[in-house]
Protein backbone atom coordinates (compact mmCIF):
# COMPACT_ATOMS: atom_id res chain seq x y z
CA UNK A 1 0.00 0.00 0.00
CA UNK A 2 1.05 3.27 -0.59
CA UNK A 3 1.97 5.78 2.09
CA UNK A 4 -0.37 8.11 3.53
CA UNK A 5 -3.25 5.17 2.92
CA UNK A 6 -4.68 6.03 5.92
CA UNK A 7 -4.62 9.86 4.77
CA UNK A 8 -6.68 9.21 2.14
CA UNK A 9 -8.98 6.66 3.92
CA UNK A 10 -9.58 8.83 6.69
CA UNK A 11 -10.70 11.86 3.44
CA UNK A 12 -12.78 9.46 1.94
CA UNK A 13 -14.71 7.99 5.16
CA UNK A 14 -15.22 11.60 6.12
CA UNK A 15 -16.87 12.30 2.99
CA UNK A 16 -18.48 8.73 2.75
CA UNK A 17 -19.91 8.81 6.41
CA UNK A 18 -20.82 12.31 6.17
CA UNK A 19 -19.78 13.49 9.06
CA UNK A 20 -17.09 15.22 10.69
CA UNK A 21 -14.21 13.38 12.44
CA UNK A 22 -12.28 15.35 14.94
CA UNK A 23 -8.71 16.02 14.64
CA UNK A 24 -6.69 13.96 16.63
CA UNK A 25 -3.48 15.76 16.01
CA UNK A 26 -5.04 18.93 17.90
CA UNK A 27 -6.13 16.74 21.19
CA UNK A 28 -2.60 17.46 22.71
CA UNK A 29 -2.05 20.28 25.51
CA UNK A 30 -1.02 23.36 24.13
CA UNK A 31 -2.86 22.57 20.64
CA UNK A 32 -4.45 25.90 19.12
CA UNK A 33 -1.86 28.44 19.66
CA UNK A 34 -1.57 27.93 24.07
CA UNK A 35 2.00 27.27 25.01
CA UNK A 36 1.98 24.88 27.84
CA UNK A 37 4.95 22.61 28.73
CA UNK A 38 3.87 19.17 30.04
CA UNK A 39 5.94 15.76 29.90
CA UNK A 40 5.22 13.21 27.71
CA UNK A 41 2.49 10.93 30.54
CA UNK A 42 0.54 14.22 30.44
CA UNK A 43 -0.18 14.02 26.85
CA UNK A 44 -0.05 9.80 27.18
CA UNK A 45 -3.20 10.57 29.33
CA UNK A 46 -4.76 12.86 27.54
CA UNK A 47 -4.73 10.82 24.44
CA UNK A 48 -6.37 8.04 26.27
CA UNK A 49 -8.80 10.21 27.82
CA UNK A 50 -9.98 11.87 24.76
CA UNK A 51 -8.60 10.04 21.20
CA UNK A 52 -8.87 6.41 22.28
CA UNK A 53 -12.63 6.44 22.28
CA UNK A 54 -12.83 8.22 19.38
CA UNK A 55 -10.61 5.92 17.72
CA UNK A 56 -12.27 2.89 19.50
CA UNK A 57 -15.63 4.35 17.87
CA UNK A 58 -13.95 4.85 14.28
CA UNK A 59 -12.55 1.40 14.76
CA UNK A 60 -16.15 0.05 14.95
CA UNK A 61 -17.42 2.21 12.21
CA UNK A 62 -14.58 0.99 9.94
CA UNK A 63 -15.37 -2.68 11.02
CA UNK A 64 -19.47 -1.92 10.05
CA UNK A 65 -18.52 -0.40 6.89
CA UNK A 66 -16.20 -3.16 5.94
CA UNK A 67 -19.10 -5.69 5.90
CA UNK A 68 -21.20 -3.49 3.56
CA UNK A 69 -18.73 -2.73 0.96
CA UNK A 70 -17.37 -4.86 -1.69
CA UNK A 71 -13.57 -6.08 -0.25
CA UNK A 72 -11.97 -5.52 -3.56
CA UNK A 73 -12.80 -2.20 -3.97
CA UNK A 74 -10.53 0.71 -3.22
CA UNK A 75 -12.25 1.61 -0.33
CA UNK A 76 -12.65 -2.14 0.63
CA UNK A 77 -9.42 -2.78 0.82
CA UNK A 78 -8.21 1.00 2.52
CA UNK A 79 -10.56 -0.22 5.16
CA UNK A 80 -9.36 -3.50 5.03
CA UNK A 81 -5.64 -2.45 5.38
CA UNK A 82 -6.38 0.10 8.34
CA UNK A 83 -7.94 -2.52 10.54
CA UNK A 84 -4.80 -5.05 9.64
CA UNK A 85 -2.54 -2.01 11.16
CA UNK A 86 -4.89 -0.95 13.81
CA UNK A 87 -2.48 -1.14 16.55
CA UNK A 88 -0.04 1.01 14.65
CA UNK A 89 -2.52 3.84 14.07
CA UNK A 90 -3.42 3.47 18.07
CA UNK A 91 0.47 3.34 19.16
CA UNK A 92 0.42 6.87 19.70
CA UNK A 93 -1.85 7.30 22.61
CA UNK A 94 0.42 4.71 24.37
CA UNK A 95 3.35 7.21 24.55
CA UNK A 96 3.28 10.85 24.79
CA UNK A 97 6.18 10.94 22.92
CA UNK A 98 4.85 9.91 19.81
CA UNK A 99 3.11 12.17 17.53
CA UNK A 100 0.28 10.96 15.09
CA UNK A 101 2.08 12.00 12.12
CA UNK A 102 5.61 11.99 10.84
CA UNK A 103 4.97 16.17 9.78
CA UNK A 104 7.85 17.05 11.32
CA UNK A 105 10.37 14.62 9.91
CA UNK A 106 8.91 15.84 6.45
CA UNK A 107 9.55 19.21 7.18
CA UNK A 108 13.06 18.67 8.22
CA UNK A 109 13.72 16.61 4.81
CA UNK A 110 11.89 19.15 2.50
CA UNK A 111 14.85 20.99 2.09
CA UNK A 112 16.78 18.70 1.71
CA UNK A 113 14.78 17.38 -1.13
CA UNK A 114 14.39 20.56 -2.73
CA UNK A 115 18.01 20.82 -2.64
CA UNK A 116 18.82 17.92 -4.60
CA UNK A 117 15.78 18.13 -6.80
CA UNK A 118 17.09 21.58 -8.17
CA UNK A 119 20.62 19.99 -8.42
CA UNK A 120 19.18 17.11 -10.63
CA UNK A 121 17.69 19.60 -12.68
CA UNK A 122 20.65 22.03 -13.13
CA UNK A 123 23.38 19.29 -13.72
CA UNK A 124 20.91 17.48 -16.94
Amino acid sequence: MPAGILKRLWIMINHEANRPWPGLGSLRPGAHGQRARVDAEQVRQLRRQKALPILEHFEQWLKEQLMQVLPASAIGKAMAYSLKLWPRLTRYTEDGRLNIDNNPIENSIRPVALAEKLLVRRLS
